[in-house]
């Protein structure tokens, strides 16, 4: 009983009794239960570490890992070795050091200590330390640093690759904040632009080197959801808006890099999550735009892979007439509802069709599966029907890659229909642990749409960084994972510190997201498109890197927050290359209008001379050669 109420007696009743006794119990054991759990993994951590190299002894194999700690082990045992290295590499250059990790940092001052007097440079910058989910250790980085007179450290400061305007941008957007990477140890150090760049980027309206997108959830756009997806049309939109200004040849101001029409693959879209890139794609699709997703999703859990297996399932047993519809409405076969009717009002149509499945299932079963496939793909046009959509090219590689896979699973296996189909199902069900990922279509001129770990090291001439400006769940909510404490390592696997733990590591994906946006920010060359979202999300906290970096380190609970984002956005809104301007909202008739080029084809000229080879020779003298003398075995 919890409590009672006033001028009121406590009921008594021995369940009472009992339950609070039960309750006692039962707090003790799951107390205990967790201490017990972790000392389990405690012990089967001691087990793999005492038995997992043995094992790999045992098979002969070596990951990645163990050659670092073999090459850090004997490092440790053999001094001499590290001293033969220096001698032979009397200089090295460790690039991307920022991604290094606790093993690597041990075996490079084990050979080249801080105080000796070899020729190392280090090169990294912590900025865009993004790489924490593969090991990468940027309080290493942050160590070696320090462990380094201050007197060799160097600074790039020059930026070879942006446009000078778009660099004045970024200094002044990284001015408002002190701490804008939440680590005293990082900071934003202002850069100058290089040699000026030749080309301009053209525009038909004046676009801003940054542009900020500012979106206010309201009352119909208040959940993260339809925000994205609001987001999504709007940069679509605007892509739209740029290409179609690129195909009019008639406007004086068209857009263009130079003398350069702008198309398709001088535009980015920079996303933290494939799904997010899913949504940008499916909204570019609507507006008539191909892209390109860089993406290992697996060719299982494509659309094509799910159209296939009607059309399969149609041939195996045509008999059963709903089988057949459902193929014949696929998008590779193109047929309407408006088709269907027609074929049930003229019985002999509908013949045709049932006819065709039941030839394609002999075709199959006399020939095998990829000549059926071939003759089925040219009698119903399967290719011109994928090409008529934005995406038809991604569409056509895969039913392609799929009609590989197909029939080099039923080629080894010499398998019938029934189970080509079930093999196919259960690719499906396991899309996740297939191998099969995805072939890139060609990108030459589609949008790109890349997530920002791949962007790296990567640029592009105009980026949109649509999903920035909203804030994250935490991505790992399991009660095992690593954080640092005291410039140490440590894994959490249940101890008593557990809360104080998982709220350093919360505090090192906060601040690693602080490095994402500035990869992010830092792709473009001549333009970047940020959407922000000053204003409170259902169901989805605002803690968003841009918003720390736009309210000078504050987070949405400090009572100033939103005032600040706003006061910031107004601040840099009286930049002469910083733009802030609402979500804009397009027409949803919107479409790019892609410029048909039929260019004059006219017949190469053989020019070359051909002189006569006519020879008279023999049988003997065309496989002269071709029959080594082999041992006489028979001799012996």
């Amino acid at each position: 009983v919890i409590g009672t109420k006033k001028n009121c007696d406590t009921p008594e009743h021995p369940f009472f009794s009992a339950w609070e006794a039960f309750s006692d119990y039962w707090e003790a054991i799951d107390a205990r239960s967790d201490a017990y759990l972790a000392q389990i993994r405690i012990n089967l951590l001691q087990y793999l570490q005492a038995e997992l190299p043995k094992e790999k002894r045992r098979l002969g194999v070596l990951a990645f890992d163990d050659l670092l700690l073999q090459l850090q082990s004997t490092l440790q045992q053999q001094p001499q070795l590290a001293q033969q290295l220096r001698q032979q590499y009397q200089a090295a250059l460790i690039d991307e050091f920022q991604d290094t990790d606790p093993v690597q940092y041990a075996i490079f001052s084990t050979i080249y200590p801080p105080e000796g007097e070899s020729a190392v440079f280090l090169v990294g910058d912590p900025k865009q330390a993004i790489y924490r989910f593969r090991g990468g250790d940027i309080y290493t980085y942050l160590q070696a640093k320090a462990a380094i007179d201050h007197n060799r450290h160097f600074t790039l400061k020059t930026n070879w690759r942006s446009h000078p305007a778009l660099i004045e941008a970024m200094n002044s957007l990284y001015a408002g904040c002190k701490e804008p990477f939440r680590d005293t140890g990082i900071s934003y150090i202002d850069v100058g632009a290089g040699d000026k760049i030749e080309d301009e980027l053209n525009t038909p309206d004046k676009r801003l080197p940054l542009r900020f997108w500012k979106l206010e959830p309201d009352a119909e756009h208040n959940k993260v959801d339809a925000i994205r997806k609001l987001i999504a049309d709007a940069v679509a939109g605007d892509i739209t808006c740029l290409l179609n200004a690129a195909q009019n040849q008639a406007q004086q101001a068209q857009a263009s890099i130079g003398d350069k029409p702008l198309d398709g693959g001088d535009i980015a879209v920079l996303v933290r999550t494939h799904s997010e890139g899913e949504l940008i794609k499916q909204a570019l699709n609507t507006r008539g735009i191909a892209s390109v997703q860089s993406s290992n999703k697996s060719i299982f859990e494509s659309h094509e892979a799910t159209e296939i297996m009607r059309l399969l399932v149609a041939i195996d047993a045509p008999q059963h007439e709903s089988n057949v519809r459902r193929a014949l409405v696929t998008d590779m076969l193109g047929y309407q509802a408006q088709d269907l009717l027609r074929f049930e009002a003229q019985e002999n149509l509908w013949e045709e069709k049932l006819v065709a499945m039941q030839n394609w299932q002999a075709l199959w079963k006399k020939q095998g599966f990829l000549p059926m496939m071939r003759s089925l793909m040219r009698a119903e046009q399967v290719t011109q029907h994928l090409l008529s959509f934005a995406d038809g090219e991604r569409r056509v590689s895969n039913v392609l890659h799929l009609s590989e896979l197909i029939h080099q699973y039923s080629h080894q296996h010499s398998t019938g229909i029934p189970e080509v189909i079930a093999w196919l199902q259960r690719q499906q069900q396991n899309a996740n642990q297939s191998d099969a990922e995805l072939r890139l279509e060609s990108d030459d001129t589609l949008v790109k749409i890349v997530t920002i770990h791949k962007s790296k090291g990567l640029e592009y001439p105009i980026v949109y960084c649509p999903f920035v400006g909203l804030g994250t769940r935490s991505a790992n909510t399991n009660k095992i994972f690593s954080f640092h404490q005291d410039k140490q390592a440590y894994l959490e696997i249940g101890s008593p510190d557990y809360a104080e733990h998982k709220a350093i590591k919360d505090a090192e994906e906060e601040a690693e997201a602080t490095r994402l946006l500035y990869v992010a920010l830092t792709r473009a060359k001549y333009q970047c498109t940020v959407v922000c979202v000053p204003g409170a999300i259902k169901q989805r906290p605002n803690n968003s890197a841009l918003g720390w970096l736009l309210t000078n380190g504050q987070v949405p609970k400090d009572a100033g927050f939103y005032d600040a984002y706003q006061d910031r956005l107004a601040e840099l809104e009286r930049s002469d290359v910083i733009g802030i301007d609402d979500l804009p909202r397009f027409d949803p008739d919107l479409q790019y209008r892609k410029k048909d080029i039929h260019p004059d084809l006219n017949a190469r000229q053989f020019s070359a001379v051909l002189r006569s080879q006519d020879q008279v020779t023999s049988f003997s003298g065309l496989t002269a050669g071709a029959h080594d003398e082999m041992p006489d075995y028979d001799a012996q």
